[in-house]
This record gives C-alpha cells, sequence and structure tokens, in this order.
C-alpha cells in the first residue's frame, strides 16, 4: 500500500506549503535535502525561485507539485510557476 506524501510530512510542513511561497530553507526541509543542497540547487536552477529584496523565496505550489500534495503537474516554466502561484 502506497503511503501519502502528507503522511510523512509534520503539521508545521504542511502549514508552510499551504503559504504561497517559502524560504529556501524551508524548501530543503520539506524536500528533505540539506540547507547548502537547496540553495546550491536554487543557483543551478533546479529548484525555481525568485528575489524579493534580499530574500530568495520558492512557489508553494512547485514543491506541493514535486510531492505529489497536488492532482496538477510541476510546472517548471517561470510563466507558469507566475501563472499559478499569483
Amino acid at each position: 500500500m502506497a503511503t501519502s506524501p502528507s503522511s510523512f510530512l509534520s503539521e508545521r510542513d504542511l502549514e508552510t506549503l499551504s503559504a504561497p511561497t517559502v524560504s529556501v530553507d524551508d524548501a530543503g526541509r520539506v524536500l528533505g535535502i540539506g540547507r547548502s543542497s537547496a540553495y546550491a540547487a536554487v543557483r543551478s536552477g533546479e529548484i525555481p525561485s525568485f528575489r524579493i529584496g534580499r530574500r530568495v523565496r520558492v512557489p508553494a505550489v512547485w514543491v506541493r507539485a514535486q510531492l505529489r500534495l497536488d492532482d496538477v503537474a510541476a510546472p517548471t516554466e517561470p510563466a507558469a510557476l507566475a501563472s499559478q502561484s499569483a
């Protein structure tokens, strides 16, 4: 029997993912990777992100899609991300 991704996420993680965007640290924690790996993935473009002032944010819709929490395919193009998080 397959386990649902929400069964291994804490209430805090699920609450974090309910926001439109998450920090790189939070995205890494929820995805199960370390902080430096998360920032390296952002720099390489593997994790989509955008900057607001000095902060780097990750669209929560992308993180949820990677964990198959939503029934939509994971958007990879910036235009698709912008339209889904607006």
